[in-house]
């Protein structure tokens, strides 16, 4: 019972210290667990001897594993991800395994499986506390010499195990311990070393992502005062116009009906001039929107959006111009290609069952050509090649999930994210 409780909060300190990154597969979530733990007491029961370099690396070998069919990443961040719980757990598991063979021989009465509880606790703690501090995500600014330090740390440390298991002497327990503390100590020293790494390379991701924010504020500081301009003037022109409905509706009391609709016609196609300013509680989407609404006038191009949900105050500005500038863009690319009627956007923004949900949509001029999972991105093509591998790593980032739709000869990209209410 005790062995199956302490490899439960093992695996799952993983599952919870990588919670940011996208899940792979909720279906599988359970079973999955469920089997990790499984390997991890058969590993117990096979490898009885938990000192030797063998048990560590199928130990860590099956947490690698989980962590891979777990959780979505690259392959450099899954080494790094996987070296990340290694230099966590390893000083943790080594004390517990080395108080496991010393206490009950102080203690006859403690259990040996206890201590190795206390330890899978301790590791849980840990855990938790990293995924606080450090917020494991996916790193998209990891550098090769990142992880071939990391790796060094790594083999060293598993070298000095090798040291310990070989100087540990149980016939002569003080002697073994006194041999076996300088490769001990290294080991710890190494771990820290390991956690360095990551730590710097963590302050670091910040700092660049903090400096791309600051540009990118910039720049949304220069279009919102263009868009405050722009107000400013459709409002003087409204002014104007107001007091010219007066002398118009006047003298469409003195005509004939004929003579009414042709005014009126005319008055319409005067009307469709204006830009409809579109208001949000978000400062960057609103940026955004006006600056699309208006290229898609430009384009003879009507731009619908349907606004449900308002509450995007948990999404960076970055992220913001990433998704809907990118995809708005696409499809504006595709309504070019299209005779003047059939120039026609939909963008509408919901929530559903915890999700916001970022549904665009627009005609296709001719069918897509497709290539691993998404529009083929050339000159000759649709238009929605482009900017979408943007859309789908800034989607998995924020642990969402984007999905392309080209049925009846109109594309639908479809961005469900998870709200984040803190």
């Amino acid at each position: 019972m005790f062995e199956f409780a302490g490899a439960a909060m093992e695996v799952w300190a993983v599952h919870r210290l990588f919670s940011a990154l996208p899940q792979r597969s909720i279906k599988w979530k359970t079973p999955l667990l469920i089997a990790a733990v499984l390997a991890c007491i058969l590993l117990v029961r096979v490898a009885s001897d938990r000192y030797h370099t063998t048990y560590y690396l199928i130990y860590y070998w099956i947490l690698g594993l989980f962590l891979l069919l777990d959780r979505q990443s690259d392959f450099k961040n899954f080494i790094y991800n996987w070296m990340l719980i290694f230099f966590l757990n390893f000083p943790i598991k080594r004390a517990m395994q080395h108080l496991g063979y010393v206490l009950p021989r102080h203690f006859p009465g403690l259990p040996t499986p206890l201590i190795y509880l206390a330890g899978s606790v301790g590791i849980l703690l840990v855990f938790e506390l990293a995924r606080r501090l450090l917020r494991p995500q996916i790193n998209r600014y990891l550098h090769f010499w990142t992880l071939l330090a990391m790796s060094l740390c790594l083999f060293s440390i598993l070298y000095m195990n090798l040291l310990i298991a070989s100087t540990l002497d149980y016939a002569h327990l003080i002697a073994g311990w006194f041999d076996a503390s300088l490769p001990l100590a290294i080991c710890v020293l190494l771990c820290v070393c390991g956690l360095a790494f990551v730590v710097n390379n963590q302050k670091t991701v910040e700092l660049i992502e903090t400096e791309k924010n600051l540009q990118l504020r910039v720049e949304l500081k220069h279009k919102e005062i263009e868009q405050i301009q722009l107000k400013k003037e459709l409002i003087e022109r409204t002014n104007r116009e107001y007091h010219d409905m007066k002398n118009h509706l006047k003298y469409l009391e003195q005509l004939s009906q004929p003579d009414q609709k042709a005014y009126l016609h005319a008055l319409q196609k005067e009307m469709q001039d204006y830009i409809p300013i579109v208001t949000t509680d978000n400062d960057a989407l609103d940026t955004v929107l006006s600056d699309k609404t208006i290229q898609a006038r430009q384009d003879g191009i009507a731009l619908t959006v349907s606004i449900e949900y308002q509450n995007l105050a948990f999404l960076q500005p970055m992220d913001i111009v990433t998704l809907f500038g990118n995809a708005l863009d696409n499809a504006i690319e595709a309504c070019r290609k299209l005779k003047a009627g059939d120039r026609k956007i939909r963008l509408r923004i919901t929530q559903r069952d915890g999700w916001l949900l970022i549904q665009i949509s627009n005609p296709l001029p001719q069918p897509l050509t497709w290539s691993d999972g998404r529009p083929a991105s050339t000159k000759d093509g649709a238009g929605h090649g482009l900017g979408l591998r943007s859309i789908e790593k800034t989607t998995e980032h924020l642990g969402g999930i984007m999905q392309l739709d080209a049925a009846d000869n109109q594309f639908t990209l479809q961005i469900f994210l998870p709200i984040c209410t803190d």
